[in-house]
């Protein structure tokens, strides 16, 4: 688990689940989640908190998901990042009124089952 990560799970306190809602296992770990793709660019020179900015924890599901809606619906996909980084902003643990909101967005947009 690298560095930011760890940060991230002292700082919003998961509690087992991803930002997305998957259940944490040892087959499906927690995983660090570039919101702004590094393609764009990588500012860590000019903030060296950038990936704690930047970044949603998500697990080995959770990426797949995202990944894979990237793929079907580029515009789907960056509202679900938007809604990441408004978790990341708050700086707090997700609360039920956020995963209320995931809920409903990945009922809406079901690209694979959670199991």
């Amino acid at each position: 688990m690298n560095s930011t990560l760890r940060i991230m799970i002292a700082i919003y306190k998961p509690r087992g689940i991803d930002w997305l809602g998957f259940k944490i296992t040892k087959k499906n770990p927690y995983s660090y989640h570039h919101c702004f793709k590094q393609v764009y660019g990588d500012y860590s020179d000019f903030d060296r908190e950038y990936l704690l900015h930047v970044g949603a924890i998500l697990s080995v599901k959770g990426q797949d998901y995202i990944h894979a809606l990237e793929e079907i619906d580029y515009d789907a996909f960056r509202a679900l990042n938007h809604i990441l980084l408004e978790q990341n902003q708050t700086m707090k643990p997700p609360t039920f009124e956020y995963f209320q909101k995931v809920k409903t967005f990945l009922e809406h947009y079901p690209v694979h089952q959670k199991k």
